[in-house]
């Protein structure tokens, strides 16, 4: 069996489709998903590790009720252990029932070696400079699985985190995911909110640049027109208080004889002319 965005499954001697589309937000599935292999039940697979991981990602994508777990997991099934699934699938309509046949009909106890080849793995596998994360947490999960198969989603995410990038692994510590689940939504976030950040540093100057340079190159009439404007809107003072101002800085220059001004014909008086005597103002 392929891996796809379906899993299909046999029921009552129709086959059953079930569709796993994945939009955005399950990109998380798809990534666990991916971890599932096809189970054919040779020598070098383990019936047990393999059915309880698969249970796992499953479980925690809401399929909790066990006739349609076998159902799903007869979908990962392909070779000889397809064939013998076919010939029992009467007797194998739930989930317990399937675990118990499977292991016993497969049985692959895990070597020694084995186990301590999964567990160097695990210790030295660090995510590269250009590795995409879902890439690097579909590894991480099956090198898990493999090792201990009963693992618990602490251990997991301690796994995870060990060889996670450092830029990303300070996001994580912030959010403390207790699961797997938890941990890919986290890092997937952080990694899209570098590169939102990557972009604005690498296009922002010059994208203010631009936008200043075409404010004042488009704009110019309107600044030029705004301070007309405001010059031509600038208030004046009636004719009689201009007048009136003009007196009193008059008077004030007489006062301080630093003004001799014309004699007025009026009141003989110098510092103003006949037509800005007080007389005439009575």
């Amino acid at each position: 069996m392929t891996k796809s965005n379906k899993v299909k499954a046999e029921e009552d001697g129709q086959q059953t489709t079930y569709t796993l589309d994945m939009p955005n937000k399950d990109l998380v599935f798809q990534s666990q998903i991916n971890t599932i292999e096809p189970f054919t039940g040779k020598s070098t697979q383990n019936a047990q590790q393999w059915i309880s991981h698969a249970t796992n990602i499953l479980q925690i994508q809401g399929f909790n009720d066990t006739h349609e777990l076998t159902n799903l997991l007869s979908g990962f099934l392909d070779g000889e252990a397809l064939n013998w699934f076919q010939d029992n699938k009467a007797t194998l309509t739930e989930w317990k029932e399937l675990y118990t046949a499977l292991t016993q009909r497969f049985p692959s106890p895990p070597s020694f070696t084995n186990t301590f080849e999964y567990f160097q793995q695990l210790s030295n596998r660090r995510q590269g400079l250009d590795e995409p994360t879902a890439d690097y947490y579909a590894h991480v999960l099956k090198l898990c699985n493999k090792y201990n198969p009963l693992m618990s989603d602490a251990e997991r995410v301690d796994h995870l985190k060990k060889g996670l990038r450092p830029s990303l692994l300070e996001k994580v510590l912030d959010r403390d995911p207790v699961n797997p689940a938890q941990f890919i939504a986290v890092v997937l976030k952080a990694e899209s909110n570098q590169r939102i950040l990557q972009v604005q540093v690498e296009t922002g100057p010059t994208s203010n640049n631009n936008n200043i340079t075409s404010f004042t190159s488009d704009r110019p009439q309107q600044v030029s027109n705004f301070h007309n404007q405001r010059s031509y809107e600038e208030p004046r003072q009636p004719r009689q208080q201009r007048w009136s101002d003009h007196q009193q800085q008059q008077q004030q220059h007489k006062q301080n004889g630093s003004y001799g001004g014309p004699t007025c014909y009026t009141c003989g008086k110098k510092g103003h002319i006949s037509p800005a005597c007080h007389l005439n103002w009575a």
